[in-house]
């Protein structure tokens, strides 16, 4: 029975390991493909980091700075014409800033009253921008949490509850159903 278990795993990991590879090959050859320029249809080059850099404005250079966007700059050797090309990173926690529209907004909180299952809780969040320098905060209500309940019943203290388990990540009761 082991060496089932394992042969499934095996093949499953197989199969995620290739599509995850199939995809990170598509995007790098849709990054990478050569070019024509859209003016006079010539081959156009990809420049490097430091290139291109040079040719990015100061929210494209802010972007890059914090990894939310990662610009690649392509340039005609006939007739200069450049093309800028964005790639959002997949994980990024930055957002975009309702100020100058770039992907440069952190947001930190803080928990001011944790929240309960008699009363909501209170946050306090700050967002900045990296680029412009535009900032805010401001107090979010965080809801009740919910108490677990059972479908079943149980006496003695504990137990009852779904088949994914009993207990909460809260403590105590019987899991909830998924």
């Amino acid at each position: 029975a082991g060496s089932k278990v394992a042969a499934v795993l095996g093949g499953l990991v197989a199969v995620i390991g290739g599509t995850l590879a199939a995809i990170l090959g598509t995007r790098g050859y849709r990054r990478r493909r050569p070019r024509a320029c859209p003016k006079c249809r010539a081959a156009m080059a990809r420049l490097d980091e430091q290139a291109d850099d040079a040719l990015l404005d100061k929210g494209e250079q802010a972007e890059e700075s914090v990894h939310s966007v990662n610009y690649d700059v392509w340039r005609c050797p006939q007739c200069a014409e450049t093309l800028k090309i964005p790639y959002k990173s997949w994980f990024s926690s930055y957002s975009a800033c309702s100020s100058c529209k770039r992907l440069t907004v952190r947001s930190t909180s803080r928990t001011i009253t944790s929240a309960t299952t008699t009363h909501e809780g209170l946050s306090h969040v700050t967002l900045n921008c990296k680029n412009c320098g535009w900032a805010t905060e401001k107090d979010v209500v965080i809801p009740r949490r919910t108490s677990s309940s059972s479908s079943g019943s149980s006496s003695g203290g504990g137990g009852g509850g779904s088949s994914f388990g009993g207990g909460s990540a809260r403590g105590g009761g019987a899991g909830g159903s998924y």
